[in-house]
């Protein structure tokens, strides 16, 4: 039972050096940032419309509600490591 489990951490650690490993890692690591980039933007937005525009910053409240900032944090990160794996030519599927 150990054998097996230092092969397969022995195995896991030769694919992270890999090229592989090191452009998805890059890439997963591109949109740890970019998500948290975009989702304090989005908060920091969010805030100045409720703070600045009475009407305005209500719907933007509703709107943070619904995690609205979420989705679209999501949606930028994902655009963001697909971009990025391409420019590292590794393909997953239907990327």
């Amino acid at each position: 039972m150990i054998r097996l489990l230092i092969f397969l951490l022995t195995e896991f650690g030769v694919w992270l050096l890999s090229k592989a490993g090191r452009i998805i890692l890059t890439s997963l690591g591109v949109g740890l940032v970019s998500a948290t980039v975009s989702l304090t933007l989005l908060n920091q937005y969010i805030s100045y419309l409720q703070n600045s525009y009475s009407a305005l910053g209500e719907v933007a409240g509703i709107l943070s509600l619904a995690g609205v900032d979420y989705g679209l944090s999501i949606i930028i990160t994902a655009v963001v490591i697909k971009i990025t794996l391409k420019a590292g030519s590794i393909r997953f599927g239907k990327l």
